[in-house]
């Protein structure tokens, strides 16, 4: 299921920056796959117009903290 692909990315990513915040986006999802998954489902069909990714990533942060935004590109 791509779902654990997108959650393990973000894990990957969060690490990078914050170790614990890394392992609390890898344990999230395997916490309770089946009522993250619901989750994850419910919040998209309430929010059809969000993206997946969008959505997936709003859930984990609400349990994780957020992610570092991107800086404005600077490469010339």
């Amino acid at each position: 299921m791509m779902i654990y692909g997108a959650v393990d990315m973000a894990g990957h990513i969060a690490f990078l920056e914050d170790h614990d915040r890394g392992m609390c986006i890898w344990n999230w999802l395997a916490d309770d796959v089946d009522a993250k998954k619901a989750l994850i489902i419910r919040s998209m069909e309430k929010y059809p117009d969000h993206s997946p990714t969008g959505i997936i990533i709003a859930l984990i942060e609400r349990d994780c903290g957020k992610f570092p935004r991107a800086q404005e590109n600077t490469i010339e």
